[in-house]
C-alpha cells in the first residue's frame, strides 16, 4: 500500500467515525464541536496527500497540519466545559483565541522562525514547544474533568478504562519528550 491510500483510508474511517457520532449525539453544540473534529481530522489527511503529491515542496502545506493539530485538542476541550456545564463565555472565548494565535504563530513562521527553524538543520524553537504545552494542558485537563465526572456519577473505579487510551497517549509523549530531552 502507497502512502496515499493508507491515508486515504484514514480519511474514510475519520468520515465514518465522524457521521456516526454526530446522528449518536444529541446536545447541538457538542454535535457542532464533533462535527468540527471531525472535519479537522479529514482535513488533515486532505493536506497530507496533497503533501505527499506536493512532494513535500511547500511549507504552507506543512505549517496547515497545525490548524488540526492546535483546534481539536481545544474543541475537546470545549465539549468537556459543556458536559461539565460549564456555560460562562469568557471559558470559550480564551481558548479559542489561544489556539487562534498559535496557530497564526505558526502560518507566519517564514517570517520569524519562533516555532521551526531552517538555519543548518531542521530544529524546533520556543513557539514549537508553547503549542505542545498549550494541546497538552487541554488534553489532560478535559481528560481529568471527564474522568472525575463519570467516577462521580458512575460510582465505579472501573469506569476508568474509558480513558485509558488517552491515558497512555498520555504517558506516550511524556516518554517520547523526555527521551528528546525536551523537558530539561
Amino acid at each position: 500500500m502507497t502512502k496515499i491510500q493508507i491515508v486515504f483510508i484514514l480519511l474514510i474511517a475519520s468520515a465514518m467515525w465522524t457521521f456516526t457520532l454526530y446522528y449518536r449525539i444529541y446536545k447541538k453544540q457538542i454535535k457542532r464541536y464533533v462535527l468540527g473534529i471531525g472535519g479537522l481530522l479529514m482535513l488533515l489527511m486532505l493536506l497530507r496527500i496533497a503533501r505527499i503529491l506536493t512532494q513535500h515542496q511547500y511549507n504552507i502545506l506543512w505549517y496547515t497540519y497545525y490548524l488540526s493539530m492546535i483546534f481539536i485538542p481545544t474543541l475537546y476541550y470545549l465539549c468537556a466545559k459543556i458536559i461539565l456545564n460549564r456555560k460562562s463565555k469568557i471559558e470559550y472565548i480564551i481558548p479559542i483565541s489561544i489556539s487562534g494565535i498559535l496557530f497564526l504563530l505558526v502560518l507566519t513562521n517564514d517570517l520569524h522562525e519562533k516555532v521551526f527553524s531552517f538555519r543548518e538543520t531542521y530544529h524546533h524553537e520556543i513557539g514549537y514547544f508553547v503549542i505542545c504545552l498549550w494541546i497538552f494542558y487541554q488534553v489532560i485537563v478535559s481528560t481529568i474533568l471527564l474522568a472525575i465526572r463519570k467516577i462521580h456519577i458512575k460510582k465505579d473505579w472501573k469506569t476508568i478504562l474509558t480513558f485509558l487510551p488517552i491515558i497512555l497517549g498520555i504517558i506516550y509523549t511524556i516518554r517520547i519528550c523526555s527521551q528528546n530531552r525536551i523537558f530539561y
